[in-house]
């Protein structure tokens, strides 16, 4: 039997990845286009951008991308790319901006997309683009965006299925809670120096949890938490946390669950790393 074959087997008879999936830069390379370009993959939340005028720059699957909030209010993700050459247009987050102008030849694009000025386009000083007797470009090339409760989710190349059905199983596995109740109270950033599968496989790995985190054990024992597998879903969630300090009960419920839900949503969202399951 092959290696690749076994990858589908029981933990007595399979086998993880290669090592070489961890090391190997064509293999890298290929996970950056059939797992995240090709797939819905989220990138962020509407509160990344909360306000008319915000801009967010940040790198996915080995491309740049923008997150906008335009006067009409809309969230927009683009390639962070100028039309005319390719530079990147925008490096760092900005608020109460307008427009994004291209740093080689001024170029500037409005926060929906659209192309505004190309200076200099039909000569010097004359910046006509009909008479410049060149096609240009009408804007940023928008990426294939999604929203699902507040978090952006893209397919870079376009080419994945509808969202609809690939967001479905987690839909249905949260359809109880509103989630127009949540509110972004912080978040925090993480420079990671692994293969991004190792972090993943760390995150819900629980087998480490009485060794590395006994606080944590004390009150979500690892004997309760259970695998998720289902469609594009894989994760682990947690039956029974039982915390015992201060901040317990100070968080409002979701309204409308059923009472055996509510004693578990608590549980759950406590603490976030978990969520509801």
């Amino acid at each position: 039997m092959d290696h690749a074959s076994t990858l589908l087997e029981n933990a007595s008879s399979g086998k993880g990845l290669p090592a070489s999936a961890y090391t190997d830069q064509a293999f890298y390379d290929r996970e950056m286009v059939k797992v995240f370009a090709d797939s819905w993959v989220c990138i962020g939340s509407i509160n990344d951008v909360p306000a008319i005028g915000d801009v967010r720059a940040m790198s996915f699957a080995g491309q740049n991308l923008l997150i906008t909030r335009a006067k009409d209010e809309k969230v927009r993700v683009f390639f962070n790319y100028c039309r005319h050459r390719g530079l990147r247009l925008q490096k760092e987050p900005c608020k109460n901006t307008t427009r994004l102008s291209c740093p080689y030849h001024a170029w500037m694009y409005g926060l929906d997309g659209r192309l505004i000025r190309a200076p200099h386009v039909a000569g010097p000083d004359d910046h006509d683009a009909v008479k410049a007797g060149v096609p240009l470009p009408e804007g940023l090339k928008e990426v294939r965006t999604a929203f699902w409760n507040q978090m952006i989710f893209v397919n870079a190349s376009g080419t994945a299925e509808e969202f609809d059905s690939f967001i479905a199983p987690l839909a249905d596995r949260w359809s109880m809670y509103d989630f127009s109740q949540l509110h972004e109270g912080e978040s925090s950033t993480y420079d990671v120096g692994c293969n991004w599968k190792l972090a993943i496989e760390n995150f819900i790995d629980v087998y480490h949890i009485p060794f590395v985190h006994p606080g944590l054990q004390k009150y979500s024992s690892f004997r309760d938490h259970y695998m998720v597998h289902d469609g594009p879903l894989t994760g682990e969630g947690n039956n029974n946390v039982q915390p015992t300090d201060s901040a317990v009960g100070k968080l409002p419920v979701f309204p409308n669950l059923p009472e055996d839900k509510i004693s578990v949503l608590v549980k759950a969202w406590f603490p976030t790393i978990h969520g509801p399951h």
